[in-house]
């Protein structure tokens, strides 16, 4: 669990390394040409959809196992590469860096760039978005995305090690790649798309107590967090999206969902959460400072039952 920690502080400093060896810029080449190979393939899509999904997923899990299975002899060597995979994982300080820079454009007055620094981390179309409307979409991306880009990862490295936190990195990668419900991929994306569902099924749920946990160490509302989590959690189209915002908007005391455009196409969400529908610039920020909170939260949380269950830090 040494590693675990010693990850995580390098990723709260030093946030995403942005390098083109990235594993999971890496991955995400290799789903590239696994797709460009299969998709002209004339077999049943969901049949070729689930060729990718093993391949791509295997590949990230059996590289970093065999990579760690040949240090084991060597400890230290062994410990520094299993923290880079760790660290490699987590995205939880890039995630706040993200939402910090619309926040930053927004206290600027420049909302042209706060449009353009939302395109980078949210699906919908950003173009005509008024201040309201970016500050709703910058929060409801900080919510969702602490389950899988910081939950559920850790939660599959403590129960298996690195190498399934990668493998669940290649399985989240697929379903932002080909996990759409268009003509190209409702049915090549079908398996990836279920089976990042299933992955964050159980952190998703774990999130209804860690993030009112941390609502309440920081000095927000636990109770309302816990109780709107509960009520409006699958009022959300995704099976697990709902969670994390439904319990940012009751700690927070707050509205989220409502009408978005995805490539001009409109998708109406169901409203969740508290009494202020209207946002103000500081709920972004307040938004960052529950998920690094909710982060810390769940590596305590997560460690200590590891250590109780296992006995042992290293």
């Amino acid at each position: 669990m040494v590693d675990v920690v010693i990850a995580f502080v390098l990723d709260f400093i030093l946030g995403d390394p942005a390098f083109l060896l990235h594993p999971v810029r890496l991955i995400g080449r290799l789903i590239n040409v696994v797709e460009g190979v299969l998709y002209p393939v004339k077999l049943p899509k969901r049949l070729t959809g689930l060729v990718l999904l093993a391949v791509t997923a295997f590949t990230a899990w059996i590289i970093p196992y065999s990579i760690l299975k040949v240090l084991s002899p060597y400890r230290l060597l062994y410990h520094i590469v299993d923290i880079l995979m760790i660290f490699f994982c987590l995205s939880l300080r890039d995630l706040g860096n993200e939402a910090m820079r619309v926040y930053h454009s927004l206290m600027d007055n420049d909302v042209v760039m706060a449009r353009k620094n939302l395109s980078m981390i949210v699906g919908r179309d950003t173009d005509c978005l008024n201040e309201n409307e970016i500050i709703r979409a910058a929060v409801e991306t900080v919510a969702e995305n602490i389950v899988d880009g910081f939950i559920s990862p850790l939660f599959y490295i403590i129960l298996f090690g690195a190498p399934a936190g990668l493998a669940f990195k290649a399985v989240s990668t697929l379903d932002s790649m080909v996990g759409y419900k268009n003509e190209r991929y409702m049915d090549f994306g079908w398996a990836s798309a279920r089976t990042d569902d299933l992955l964050n099924f159980l952190p998703a749920r774990l999130s209804l107590f860690l993030i009112p946990t941390a609502a309440l160490f920081i000095g927000m509302d636990f109770n309302k967090s816990l109780s709107v989590g509960m009520r409006d959690r699958l009022k959300n189209p995704s099976p697990n999206s709902g969670h994390g915002e439904a319990c940012f908007a009751g700690a927070m005391g707050i509205k989220l969902g409502g009408l978005n455009y995805y490539n001009g196409v409109p998708s109406k969400k169901p409203i969740i959460g508290g009494k202020r529908q209207e946002l103000e610039r500081e709920d972004i920020r307040n938004a960052v400072h529950l998920a690094y909170a909710t982060g810390f939260v769940t590596m305590i949380i997560f460690c200590g039952v590891r250590y109780l269950y296992a006995g042992a830090w290293w």
